[in-house]
Formats: structure tokens, sequence, C-alpha cells
């Protein structure tokens, strides 16, 4: 008769030792071992850990941010922050009131419904990439200039038609990408970003300028009066077909050298001006001190 396999396996089954997990594994204290249990014991020991549970501070946490609401609830420094896809439709005020994201480097904001940037945010100086792509911005504001680390400025997808000359203060910044937005001009102080190695245009409304057509058309009808550098530019036609092709290399070095050509003809019709007025006045001088000297000699033969 053959013998059935499983049976040489049940004496070993049996005396196998009942594993356990280590103590620390547990939620309450282990019981102890049948025979010797104390209830009232396991009891208070339960009771007293779902009253220091009920006793211990609730961390508030914002729905739509997943971050602590009070200041007194975070406790460690955030570097970096992602905050897109959440359907926000304003930037968290908690961003500036909680003291943990004073050194900020990081701001990802995409995918929301945030319509402005709040001057709030001017407050992160140590700010080095802000990205805020795919939201419902119309402008870059004013004081983007105090953000003076800034390194990246990534705002693609909005609705931004200007952005403001303070721009060119960021000396530090490398990459800004403004595809697909609603500009027609660029500053002219976007020049002094010398930094600058990738610049994304692509996909805006370079050529549907409603402007007046002329750049120097805020500038004095007189050739001899000081002259007004124009605040934004139209880019030039070649320029813009490289943008349009997405030729981002090629259009960023296009727009530096059109930018520092231009800027560089502004210095030069400064200088020609100001020559102009110089020699207007020495001549007005000279007319004034000839009329002068013609009627002092005239009175003289008078008197004679």
């Amino acid at each position: 008769m053959r013998q059935d396999p499983r049976q040489k396996l049940w004496p070993k089954a049996v005396e196998a030792p009942q594993i356990q997990p280590p103590p620390e594994m547990w939620g309450t204290p282990p019981l102890p071992a049948f025979g010797t249990m104390r209830w009232q014991e396991a009891k208070q020991a339960r009771e007293e850990g779902e009253r220091e549970r009920r006793e211990r501070p609730r961390v508030e946490i914002d729905r739509m941010t997943g971050e602590p609401v009070r200041a007194a609830d975070a406790t460690t420094f955030t570097e970096s922050l992602h905050w897109h896809r959440r359907d926000l439709l304003a930037v968290p005020e908690s961003l500036w009131v909680i003291p943990q994201y004073a050194h900020l480097k990081h701001l990802y904001l995409e995918s929301n419904r945030i319509p402005t940037m709040p001057p709030q945010m001017a407050g992160f100086p140590s700010l080095t990439l802000l990205s805020m792509g795919s939201n419902l911005l119309t402008e870059v504001p004013p004081w983007i200039d105090k953000l003076t680390s800034l390194a990246s400025l990534s705002l693609p997808n909005n609705k931004i038609r200007v952005f403001a000359r303070e721009i060119g203060h960021l000396t530090s910044l490398t990459s800004l990408n403004l595809f697909c937005n609603l500009c027609q001009r660029v500053p002219t102080t976007l020049g002094a970003c010398t930094a600058l190695t990738m610049v994304n245009l692509g996909r805006n409304h370079w050529d549907t300028w409603a402007g007046p057509e002329n750049e120097f058309a805020s500038a004095p009808s007189s050739e001899s009066a000081a002259f007004v550098e124009p605040e934004y530019l139209e880019l030039e036609e070649g320029l813009v077909r490289a943008i349009a092709r997405n030729r981002i290399p090629e259009a960023t070095e296009g727009l530096r050298a059109y930018l520092r050509r231009r800027i560089q003809g502004f210095e030069e019709e400064k200088r020609v001006r100001e020559e102009r007025r110089l020699s207007e006045e020495e001549a007005a001088r000279q007319a004034l001190f000839l009329s002068d000297a013609f009627l002092r000699k005239k009175e003289e033969l008078r008197l004679q």
C-alpha cells in the first residue's frame, strides 16, 4: 500500500512553533499568554492609548494643497513645492504665512485656475524656479524684479499680453518660457538679461500688433529734442519666422542679437541728439552775444 506523502509532513507542522510579531509591531501592548491574561490591565492600557490620541493636537491640512494650514503645524523648512493640478483659484495664503516656506527655491503651480500673481510672492528672494503654466494669468507683474535669484521663469499656456519692463532687472535669468500666450511686443529692457540661454516665444501674436506702427511715435518731433527710448519693441520679420518654426536656440540667439542691436541704435541716437542739442545751444549763445555786441557798437556810434 502506497503511503500518503502528506503524512510525513504532518508531525513537523504540529511541532512548528507559533511565530508572533515582536511587541513593537503591535498597535497596543501585546496580551499575555492565555491562562495568565489580566483583562483589567489590558482594558486600562487601551483606554490610556485612546485618551492620549484624543488629547494630541490635530493638524489641520489644506485639502487643496495637502500642506498644514497653521504655521505651528509645519516642522521643517521646505525648498520645493509641487501644487499642480489642484484646481487652485488663487495662490494659497499659507505660502507666505508659514515661515517654513521662507527659503523656498522651487515653486510649481501648473494646471490650476490662478488669474493673478499676488504681490506677496515678492517675499521669496531665494526663489530660483517659478513655474505657473496652464493658468489664467494675463500679465507678468512689475514686482517680478524682487525675485533677485530667479533663474527660470515658465509661464506657458496663459493669456499674457504684456510682461513688465522690470524683467530686465533679473540678471540671473537663464530660461524664459512664454509659449502659447497673447504677447505682441517684447520690453526693451529684456536685452539687459545677458544670462539668457533659452527663450521660448512660440505661438504668440507677434504679427498682429494693434498699436502705433512706429515705436518712435512717443518721441518728440524735434530732431534736437531729448530722445525717448521706446518701452516695447516689435520683433523683426526674420525673427518672427524663426519663432514660428519653434527653433528655440536660433530664436534665442536672434532675439539677443536683435535687442543688442536696437539698444546700441538707441544709444547712438541719444548721442547724436545730445550733440545736436549742444550745438544748437552754442549757436544760440553765439547769436545772442553777437546781437549784444552789435547793439553796444550801435549805441557807441550814436553817442559820438
